[in-house]
């Protein structure tokens, strides 16, 4: 389970597989992270349940669930690897 502030793309990969938010950013323009099995190249691309997220060279994580806690205004995401 990983608290992240936003529940874009950057900020999970940055958060699932420890790396800074900087290196997550050229991981994903590199074209080396897919969601779904499709190439994505956007940093913002908001993250779903359910998703697959895959970055060439540190592994894979499924998004089992996503909830809002208001109260620290972070998001609680569930994941599996």
């Amino acid at each position: 389970m990983i608290s992240i502030k936003s529940p874009r793309l950057d900020a999970v990969i940055s958060a699932v597989f420890i790396l800074s938010r900087g290196d997550s950013a050229k991981l994903i323009s590199g074209g080396k992270v897919s969601i779904n099995w499709a190439p994505v190249v956007q940093n913002s691309r908001e993250i779903g349940m359910g998703d697959i997220i895959s970055a060439r060279g540190y592994g894979r994580a499924r998004i089992e669930s996503i909830e809002y806690r208001a109260k620290k205004e972070r998001y609680v995401v569930r994941i599996r690897m």
